[in-house]
């Protein structure tokens, strides 16, 4: 599978890997590689850095997520919205979840996290007591899309993920 889903905060990390009970690898930005403890720990798990300075670059990221798709059940999880959320509500999706899927007509599946942005805001290291809440939608077959139906594709995950957020990140 390709699981998407909206990023609210840190906590989105914690909250899939306790509950998709789907051995995942995560597709991250090249900079949290950087970070102490997380980027040696991604490395070591095996999850794949993007770098998109450059066609060259995200093109080399594609060949690494397939690599690790292909592995014995591995699914791969995606945050389409680039980065954490600044208001709690969906930013625009970017492309590179969905042109994976039709590429390997590998089926979608939209997940809905609800809280953590209200648990620990973007920049900030206050935690702050608070309910957490993982939607895991229907899957989303892709074996007959092309790159044609990649815009109603994002619309139709986006879509379902919004259904599930609750009113105040609407």
């Amino acid at each position: 599978y390709v699981f998407v889903s909206n990023h609210q905060g840190a906590y989105d990390i914690f909250l899939t890997y306790g509950f998709l009970n789907h051995n995942i690898k995560w597709v991250q930005k090249i900079g949290l590689r950087k970070l102490p403890f997380v980027g040696k720990a991604s490395e070591i798990a095996g999850h794949v850095f993007v770098d998109n300075s450059s066609l060259a670059s995200r093109m080399e990221s594609i060949i690494k997520i397939k690599k690790a798709i292909g592995v014995g059940g591995v699914s791969i999880m995606m945050f389409p919205e680039g980065s954490r959320t600044r208001d709690g509500k969906l930013s625009p999706f970017r492309r590179g979840a969905y042109k994976l899927a039709v590429d390997m007509e590998l089926p979608i599946v939209p997940i809905t996290i609800n809280g953590p942005y209200d648990v620990m805001k973007r920049n900030s290291i206050t935690f702050n007591p608070g309910r957490l809440e993982l939607t895991i939608h229907k899957p989303i077959p892709t074996a007959s899309l092309t790159k044609d139906d990649m815009p109603r594709l994002m619309d139709q995950t986006k879509e379902t993920i919004h259904s599930a957020l609750w009113e105040k990140y609407k």
